[in-house]
């Protein structure tokens, strides 16, 4: 009974979702002369580095990578606050973009000289998941010239937030989790990715009120917003609505395709027919191309 009932319930959320943030009628792209609110010390020298623009830069990052914004973004992501809200996501971004440029992190490294210590301690962390050779000496480096009191404390952060390989268990028990693993994919474009959130859709049917059914929520709501915003995303959330194996992922998937392309009909009759149409790309052919590394091999 509560495959029947969950999905229905699944389609009001993300309609909830999608007329709150109008996401449908929303562009994503930014202007150059986007208001550089909140970035009254953070210059790039051929523009102005706007909120929005780093929320294009960090949120599409695989579609274009941009490296050389990295320490500048980095510095805006401190002052603004944005590291200490979102640990994990950082790490994990910060982890793959590490990753793809190990040569820079040398001259990135100054970037980071007088940040908010906790702030740092999720860059230490980056550093240590990417799993490149370089990056870890130069976090070992860092943390064994910290304080005594900075390490021990790094060492308790470690234990509170950071995660890596086959962690579902992880995603499970902390459903903050979940929201990291889109930090992965926003650096990557790779959609493994998103078939590890895809894997805690089941855990909707869990009873109402345990972490299960937290963690089972939060997947349902990041992936109808993802698919908004991601093309690839909303193109493989509808190959797998129908080739999923489990009855259960097929069903909550359906709900939020249907939910999301009810949305777009609403809007359409309310707003002239000016909506946007949730379209789902046939292929993927041309972003393996401008995604310019591999994705380290965290949480596989």
């Amino acid at each position: 009974m509560a495959i029947l009932i969950r999905p229905a319930i699944a389609a009001v959320l993300v309609m909830t979702f999608v007329f709150t943030t109008s996401c449908i009628t929303t562009s994503n792209t930014t202007s150059a002369t986007d208001d550089p609110k909140n970035l009254s010390q953070v210059a790039y020298p051929d523009k102005a580095l706007g909120e929005d623009n780093f929320k294009e830069w960090f949120t599409y990052y695989y579609r274009d990578p941009k490296p050389e914004l990295t320490p500048y973004y980095m510095r805006f992501m401190s002052e603004s606050g944005f590291i200490r809200r979102q640990p994990e996501m950082m790490m994990v971004f910060l982890s793959q973009v590490f990753k793809a440029n190990p040569a820079k992190l040398t001259e990135w490294q100054k970037s980071w000289k007088g940040y908010d210590q906790y702030d740092v301690y999720v860059i230490w962390a980056a550093l240590l998941l990417s799993k490149d050779a370089g990056a870890e000496k130069l976090a070992k480096a860092e943390i064994h010239a910290a304080s005594e009191i900075d390490q021990k404390v790094f060492m308790k952060f470690m234990q509170e937030f950071a995660f890596e390989q086959n962690d579902i268990t992880g995603m499970l028990q902390k459903p903050r989790y979940i929201k990291a693993i889109w930090g992965a994919f926003y650096a990557t474009g790779d959609l493994t990715y998103v078939d590890r959130v895809i894997a805690i859709v089941p855990f909707y049917d869990a009873r109402e009120g345990t972490v299960e059914f937290l963690a089972g929520k939060t997947a349902l709501w990041s992936i109808a917003g993802n698919a908004v915003g991601h093309p690839m995303v909303l193109g493989h959330i509808s190959k797998v609505s129908k080739a999923h194996p489990d009855n259960s992922v097929r069903a909550y998937l359906g709900a939020i395709l249907e939910a999301l392309f009810n949305a777009y009909e609403k809007q359409k009759r309310e707003g002239g027919g000016k909506a946007k149409p949730p379209k789902a790309p046939t292929t993927n052919t041309g972003v393996e191309a401008r995604n310019r590394h591999n994705p380290a091999p965290l949480l596989r």
